[in-house]
C-alpha cells in the first residue's frame, strides 16, 4: 500500500519539475524578447545616424563595426527564436 503513496509522491514531484522548468523557459523567453527589442531600436537609431567617414580608413571601420552589428543581430534572433521554440515544445 505504501507503494501506490510513493507513485503519487513521485507523480508530483515529476509535474513540479515541469512547472518549474517551463516557468523558467518563459521567464528566459520574454526577457530574450525584450532584450532583442531593445537592441533592434538601439540599432535602429544608430543607423539612421548621419555619421559617415572622412576617410577610406573610416569607411572600413564603419563597416566593419556594421558588419559586427549584424552578425551579433543575426546570432541574438536565432538565440531567441531557439528559446521561443524551446518553450513551444515544452508547453505541447
Amino acid at each position: 500500500m505504501w507503494y501506490i503513496y510513493l507513485s503519487a509522491l513521485l507523480l508530483c514531484v515529476v509535474l513540479y519539475n515541469h512547472s518549474v522548468t517551463t516557468t523558467v523557459c518563459l521567464y528566459t523567453s520574454v526577457i530574450s524578447h525584450f532584450q532583442l527589442t531593445s537592441w533592434f531600436e538601439e540599432l535602429k537609431s544608430e543607423l539612421a545616424s548621419s555619421e559617415v567617414a572622412d576617410t577610406v580608413e573610416g569607411a572600413q571601420e564603419l563597416l566593419g563595426q556594421f558588419n559586427q552589428q549584424k552578425e551579433a543581430t543575426i546570432d541574438a534572433s536565432i538565440n531567441t527564436i531557439s528559446e521561443g521554440e524551446n518553450l513551444l515544445d515544452q508547453l505541447r
